[in-house]
């Protein structure tokens, strides 16, 4: 790492004060290391996408998503099939990136890895950012009852899995609405409206370098 850009959403999270606290903190311990950093502001939503782009061009090999999983996922469109990595510094309400790869709200402390998710993880056993395929589960069934005590037991840690509730693996998948229905299903990823249906969801090797913490088990 030699030249990064540590883009930051000012109306990121709930604890605003201690944001420009965080950012000075991050680029402090940056530039103690040696590495050239600055931080970008975003204006707009989408425009962290644009800051991330226009850091690209300068030459800045590694970008900080200073926030949310908004924020992350903005910087993120603009990195894939690039070689420039890409950070994490979390900020936001909801940190979903951040807490699978362990990382803490404070930059300034050590981080650990951890697998996806904390209690989201009793949902689908065994997904992590680690594996080369998806983890699905698929519903099979409209009873509320049924995705109550799916619920229940996911909380638990005691869920089982049957004709009506299946998991599974899988490289790719694609969504398509039922035949002649009229109804419009949206589609998101870790919160981001992706649009409605027809969308195909699939893992492609290498597509991004992203920085995880010391000890990141593989």
């Amino acid at each position: 790492m030699r030249r990064a850009a540590l883009i930051y959403n000012p109306a990121s999270g709930q604890h605003s004060r201690g944001r420009r606290t965080a950012i000075d903190n991050a680029l402090a311990i940056l530039r103690e290391a040696g590495v050239e950093a600055e931080a970008l502001e975003t204006s707009a939503p989408g425009s962290a996408g644009v800051l991330a782009e226009d850091a690209v061009r300068r030459g800045c090999d590694t970008i900080l998503a200073c926030g949310g999983d908004g924020t992350v996922h903005e910087v993120l469109q603009s990195l894939v099939g690039t070689t420039v990595a890409l950070g994490v510094v979390p900020l936001g309400t909801a940190n979903a990136l951040a807490a699978n790869l362990g990382l803490r709200s404070s930059p300034a402390k050590t981080v650990r890895i951890r697998d996806f998710g904390g209690v989201l993880h009793n949902f689908a056993p065994g997904a992590t950012l680690h594996n080369n395929g998806l983890r699905l589960i698929a519903f099979k069934t409209r009873s509320r009852l049924s995705y109550f005590r799916f619920l229940m037991a996911a909380m638990f840690g005691r869920q089982t899995f049957s004709r009506e509730i299946e998991l599974f693996d899988a490289v790719s998948v694609e969504c398509r609405p039922s035949n002649g229905s009229p109804v419009r299903v949206f589609a998101e990823a870790d919160g981001e409206l992706l649009g409605d249906l027809p969308v195909r969801i699939e893992i492609v090797p290498d597509a991004v370098t992203l920085l995880i913490p010391p000890g990141a088990k593989p």
